[in-house]
Parts: structure tokens; sequence; C-alpha cells
């Protein structure tokens, strides 16, 4: 079987009006499905044979054999993501060498905000004045935000995980990669599958899927979806909670693709999410740091203890109310709990022109986020209490003129982009003298115009040139809703001891009013690449990208609010592929130095982190994987990360040293999976048996590193069972994840030196589930 892989661009835009037509398709934060998806015959002689699947990519914008590509990724097909137990896509960072995924963001209670590093770059905020540093695209739609960026990989075609920066054909904000996720395209032919199952935790999930053909070129596809469990991380004080970590998502989508004729294919999607969660899975390691490292400043559970808590009495924050990575509970009392609700259009057309194709992606999607945490994880409620409310909507239209020439010796792509996404961001943040009402409202305006082309010098050498420029204006708006104060120690304004409610912008954090951030950036890609046989390739490349450049938003009294530029990364890189053993065996590897400059580094101003272009830094590594098949029923794979991280300056604004780590940068990583089938005589049918680990070195989770913030090396075991009936419409599973019980930290806390504690949130425990399926 030939698995077809799409990794395209950012193509996501609303102006069905360009086509001609209305549809729909949508990347949505706990749900994803409806993109290119197309099962092609190819190459099953391999299989048949007992060997290795051929994989065909889009990493370029055109079909290519996964082992023809010269660029370095990392491939999943659905099921492949089966077999591993992938059902978020947070979970795919334990399987791709250098990559780091994690659903919770610092300081947020939202448990799908997706922070992702590759290479060692990224970002570790989830406020929409910072862009993120790694791209994610569902169904070739770029999410232009965190929040909502985790997707439930339901009814998947395919994930590619893009290393170095993809600044040609993708755009801004994938200095670091790009993850590219790709669902079933609805096809000729009646056909479903029912899923359920259950296990620790109360989990339950149900998903139905439904193929029907309309017409002799009509056909569609829905997807429901709902899915719950209990968090692993007990609220102590909050006995009807479900607890940190808590899931109840719902979610539908409906596809439709059309082929007016045998030039023309037409899809149409759309698909809604709506997600809860009692809160996130946070624990307290350390919670009575009265002064700041400087002595003398008292921190925000100092000013508790030393001034609020002489006149209210009660219990003083102290060590009584922290935990071990060995015991997940929290004392806090005010989580509001987070709630999301993410919908989405999308409207891809491709015209065959003969010679060349024409193709346009139109994209809509909105994002209401509501989230609320106790950030002293204490049953005192005068002290951190902090929400979000995230209000967004982004749209954009890609096109794209692709086709060959040369007798075929030259392939090229040329293109053009647009889109823009406006959100708000209202915080209204409890500190222990202090109450304000802090945010954002980001507008947001991209224009790309890019081109690549590959051209065969000989039989066996090919160069690949590529050019971008991107035109993005922003605009950080100050009005009545945010950046005021709320309540205030009175002795701080000459009043007795006790709280003062405050008029609604009575007392301005920053005056009302626009900060503009523009910015103009060409990015460059060059690839010499060297087919030595069918069975091997080596390759060369350099390649530019950057991430968009943004605005401080967390502003302290008597500040004005800032911008700070792009950062920028030069990647050279070199690679090979090489495959062999009557197709069982392959093998693919690129080591790479990165360039790294005008850091986006997180320093703190008064009581809040800021981000400032701060520094620079050199990144060099190296990424190995192999698959290997020795018999019809037995497939062994694995792969291996290296990273060496270094600031190599530092600006006198930044407030760590030269010497510190790289966040989410591990030395080391690497995964190892082992799949068997076997037939089953008693019972009839195919018994299958998988194991996977995954083990990661040491690393900081933030730029202070904090020890105690510092996640340790660790590994994850997996395993499954499954028994699939003679028909293949029947499969019964058992599954373990984390069967070693690991404990291992997900986030860190922003500002802990200000806040005088240690808060990070905490990954899974061990949990098994059951689950069937039946195929019809």
């Amino acid at each position: 079987m030939t698995h077809r892989l799409y990794s395209t661009t950012c193509l996501r835009a609303l102006a069905p009006a360009l086509i001609g037509a209305a549809g729909f398709a949508l990347g949505a934060p706990a749900f994803a499905q409806g993109a290119p998806a197309t099962h092609a015959p190819a190459d099953t002689h391999a299989e048949n044979d007992g060997g290795l699947a051929d994989i065909v990519v889009t990493a370029r914008r055109r079909e290519e054999s996964l082992m023809r590509t010269p660029v370095s990724v990392t491939a999943f097909t659905g099921e492949e993501l089966e077999r591993r137990q992938i059902g978020k896509s947070d979970e795919i960072g334990r399987f791709s060498p250098n990559v780091e995924f994690r659903s919770q963001a610092n300081a947020s209670s939202g448990n799908n905000n997706a922070i992702v590093f590759v290479r060692g770059i990224g970002q570790s905020d989830f406020v929409p004045s910072v862009e993120p540093g790694v791209g994610i695209y569902v169904d070739e739609a770029y999410l232009a935000g965190v929040a909502g960026a985790v997707i439930g990989l339901a009814d998947i075609e395919s994930i590619e995980v893009l290393r170095g920066p993809q600044g040609t054909l993708f755009g801004r904000n994938t200095i670091g990669g790009a993850v590219l996720i790709n669902t079933v395209k609805p096809k000729p032919g009646f056909e479903g599958t029912l899923d359920v199952a259950g296990g620790t935790d109360s989990y339950l999930m149900g998903r139905l899927t439904l193929n029907v053909p309309l017409a002799d070129n009509l056909y569609s596809r829905v997807t429901l979806l709902g899915r719950q469990r209990d968090g692993w991380v007990k609220y102590v004080n909050l006995p009807g909670s479900r607890g940190g970590g808590s899931e109840d998502t719902q979610g539908a989508r409906l596809a439709l693709r059309w082929e007016p004729s045998s030039t023309v294919t037409i899809d149409l999607s759309a698909d809604y999410t709506t997600s809860k969660s009692a809160g996130p899975p946070q624990i307290h390691l350390f919670d009575n740091r009265d002064y700041a490292p400087d002595g003398t400043t008292l921190t925000t559970v100092g000013e508790y203890n030393q001034l609020v808590q002489p006149f209210y009495g009660g219990p003083l924050i102290d060590n009584s109310y922290t935990t071990t990575l060995k015991k997940f509970v929290n004392y806090g009392t005010q989580f509001d709990g987070s709630k999301q609700d993410i919908w989405g259009l999308n409207f891809t057309t491709l015209w065959e022109l003969g010679g060349a194709n024409l193709k346009t992606i139109t994209n809509y999607r909105n994002v209401q986020s509501r989230d609320g945490r106790d950030e002293d994880g204490t049953p005192i409620d005068k002290v951190n209490h902090i929400r979000d409310l995230f209000d967004g909507e982004q749209w954009s239209q890609e096109i794209q003129l692709s086709g060959s020439g040369f007798d075929r010796r030259l392939d090229w792509t040329f293109g053009a982009y647009y889109a823009e996404d406006s959100t708000a961001n209202i915080n209204p943040i409890d500190f222990s003298l202090l109450g304000l009402t802090s945010g954002s409202i980001v507008k947001k305006k991209s224009a790309a115009l890019f081109g690549q082309a590959t051209y065969d010098l000989t039989d066996k050498l090919s160069f690949t040139a590529g050019l971008r420029y991107t035109n993005e204006k922003k605009d950080f708006i100050v009005d009545d809703r945010i950046q005021y104060v709320t309540r205030v120690w009175g002795p701080m304004i000459g009043a007795p001891a006790g709280f003062v409610t405050l008029p609604p912008n009575a007392f301005k954090l920053a005056a009302n009013g626009v900060t503009k951030a523009n910015a103009e950036v060409v990015d460059h890609y060059y690839n010499l690449s060297y087919q030595a046989s069918d069975d091997a390739m080596i390759y060369a490349s350099y390649s530019t990208g950057f991430k968009g450049g943004g605005f401080v938003q967390r502003i302290t009294p008597g500040a004005v609010v800032t911008s700070f530029e792009p950062e920028f990364a030069k990647v050279y890189e070199v690679g090979f592929k090489l495959q062999g053993l009557d197709n069982r065996v392959r093998l693919t590897g690129a080591a790479f130095f990165t360039d790294y400059t005008d850091m986006q580094i997180v320093v703190q101003r008064g009581v809040a982190p800021a981000t400032e272009n701060a520094g620079d830094a050199e990144i060099r590594g190296f990424e190995l994987e192999a698959v290997m098949k020795p018999t019809r029923t037995l497939q062994l794979s694995g792969g291996l990360g290296y990273l060496k991280a270094k600031y190599t300056k530092l600006d006198p604004s930044a407030t760590i040293p030269i010497t510190n780590k790289l966040p989410s940068t591990p030395n080391w990583q690497f995964n190892l999976a082992a799949y068997y089938t076997v037939p089953t005589p008693v019972f009839d049918g195919e018994l299958s048996l998988r194991a996977d680990y995954s083990w990661s070195d040491g690393y900081f989770l933030n730029a202070e590193n904090d020890v105690l913030q510092r996640q340790r090396p660790y590994g994850l075991l997996n395993a499954a069972i499954s028994w699939i009936d003679p028909s293949g419409k029947l499969e019964l599973s058992v599954q373990g994840k984390n069967l070693a019980n690991k404990a291992y930290l997900t986030s860190p806390q922003l500002a802990i030196n200000i806040q005088g504690q240690v808060a990070p949130t905490v990954g899974q425990d061990r949990q098994f589930t059951a689950s069937a399926k039946y195929r019809f």
C-alpha cells in the first residue's frame, strides 16, 4: 500500500466568492478532519513481498516518495497513529526526534494550548501578542494561535513533522519547523467505522465515521466524536471537581468532495468542537519564598504572609500546601475550569490545467476560550487567581500554481497568501495586594508572495531554490476592556488596611490607544541533492526563517505598551536516506547547525515577565530514524535525536546568565517500537502485539533554569494487544500507557521569583483502556 501524506502550506483563507462557491473545512482544537487523504495502490508489491510500504509525502508541495525527499521529516500514517495509541497531536513529540510538544502553556489553565519546540526553537507563552515558533497546519490551514491548537486525532490520514525553517513554502512562524495534520477525504463507496473505549480515570470515548456517496461525483464524510475522563491531579478542597487534567469533549464534522469534471476537484468541510476541563493538572512543589532573590523585595506570597494575613488572620502560605511528583494533589479552591468552543470552515479547489495545476484554499476559524486557575494552590482566596478570556477569529486565502517543464526536469510552485486574524484576550488577575485586568486586543495582517523550483541538473543531481517575501502588520489595542486596576490593598493608597475596590478604568495600567509593529522579511531556501541510486540519496541545504514580532502584554502600573522585533534563524543541514535488503530496512539522518539571532527571550520586568529581543544562540545536532521489517509479521523502528544549544550573546537587559541552558532543549532523545502480528488458530483472525518506549534527557522548562522546574530524564513505556476477526471488520484491543508510572512535568510557572511559588503542570500517570472498533 502507498500511504499518501499531504504536507502543504499554510493554505487558509475565507473568500469563497473568489471561486464562486461556498464551503467549509476547519482546524479545531480537540478534533480534526478533512484534508488530502488519498490511498493509492502504487508500490503495493513492496508490502505484498514482505517489505516496507512506500510512503508518499508532499513536504515540497508535490508528491514524492519519503525516501526521495531531501528534507528532514518524520511521517505518520493514520494506521501508525492508531498502533502507537496517539489520540491527540501533542503525543507525536515522543516519537519525533528533537521535538517537544506539550498541551499546557505557562500560566494558563487551558489543556489544549500547543507549546511546540523543534530543534530547540519554539515558544512557551500562549498569549496572542506573542507568535508560535512552530507552525501547525490542519488540512493545509495554518492555526494562527496557540490556544486550542492541540488537535484530537479522529479520522486522520497522516501527520508530518518538518524540521528546520520552512520559510519559503510555509512562511512566518515556522522558524523551528512545521507540523502538518491531514484528515481523510470523502471518496466513492459507502463505509463506516464505530469506535468505543473505556478505561482509567473514568475514561469514555465514542467515535462514528460514515462515508456516504451522494451522487456519482459527489461524496460526503461525517465524523462524530465524544470523549471524557477525570483528571489525574486531585483538587483536595473541591470534592465535586473532576480534577486537574479532566476532559469533556464533543465534536462533529462534515466534509464534501465534488468532482464536476475529471480535471476539477472541490473540497468543502466544516466542523465544531466544544471542550471542557475542571482545570490544569497543576501541583505545587514549593510555596514559601517570601522574598525575591535580592533578599529585600517581597514576593506575592511574602506580601500576603507579612501584610495581608496579619490583618485578616488565617493560615500562612507555607509548605503545608506543597506536594511532590509522587503525589498529584492541589489545595486550591478557585478553579474556574476551562471551556473552549472552536469552529471553522474550509474550501479547497484544484484545477488541472494541462501542464500546470491551480489550487486555492480558503479558511475561516473562530476560537472562544474561558480559562481560570488558582495560581497559589491554597485554600486562601486572596492570592493569585488568574483568568483568561479569549475571543479570536482568523481567515486566510492562498493561491498556488504548480507545474513542470523542460521534459519534466523542472518542477516549480508559485503562490500568493493573505491572512487576517484578531484576538481579544481579557485577563483578570488577583495578586496579594493588587487586582487588575490585563490582556490584549491584537489585530494582524500578513501578505506573502513565494516561489520554489527544483531543476534536475543531471539524472541524479538536483538543485532547488526558493524565495518568499512576507509583509506583516500588527496592532496592539488598549481600550476600556483591559489594562486597569480593579482593587488595591488600602495602605498602598493611604487608606486603612483592607482591599479597596476601584471603579473600572479609574486607574489605567496603560493609556487607551494603538501600538503598531510592522515587518518585511525575505526568506531563502537552497538545496542540492544527489540520488546515488534508487536506494540512496544525500543532500545539503541552507534555509532561513523568522518568527513574527509582537507586544509585551503583561504591563506593570505606569508602564507603556512596548513591541519587540522578529527573531531569525539560518540553518545549514546535510542529510541522507538509505534503504535496502529488498526494501526491508530504511535509515534516514540529518545533521544541522542553526544560527539563531534576535532571540525573543522572556525577561523579568517588575511583577510580570516580558519578551524582548535580548540575545543570540547557536544550536547544533542531528536526527537518525530507522525502520526494519525482518519478517512479514515483525516491524521494528526507532529514532535518535541530539541537541547542543548555547547562548552566544545576551543583552544587559536579560536577567539570566549567558551560561544558562536554552529551555526545552534536551541533549538526547530516543524512541523504540516493535509491532508483531501472528494468526490465532483458536479464535481464527489475527493477533497483534505492540510496545514502544520513548526517553528524553533532562532539560529546563524556563529560561531562568529554575532547578525545581527542571524536567529530569524520564522514559514512557506503552504497550497494546489487539485481535482482529477473520473478516477484518471487528478489532478488540487492550492498551496501557506510561506503564512504569513515571512522573514528569509538562509546563513551568511564570515569574517564580516574583510570585514566590513553583507550580508546574504534570503529565498523566499510568492508564489502561479497552476498546472495540467495527468497520462496515
